[in-house]
């Protein structure tokens, strides 16, 4: 990657990519994968099988 990208790779508020428990997701996720677009397609379907989001009824 390069510099300029860097500001886009930070940590943020709604996703600390460097938290043990995201970390261990991935890992978790990704087991397996033996190149980037298939870590890529296993984090997705990961996310959308697993973390229930209802952006119409929001507790927040």
């Amino acid at each position: 990657m390069s510099g300029e990208n860097s500001p886009y790779l930070e940590p943020t508020e709604f996703l600390d990519w460097q938290h043990e428990s995201v970390r261990d997701f991935v890992a978790s996720a990704t087991r397996g994968a033996v190149d980037d677009t298939t870590k890529a397609i296993a984090i997705f379907t990961a996310v959308r099988d697993s973390i229930w989001y209802d952006p119409l009824h929001r507790d927040r």
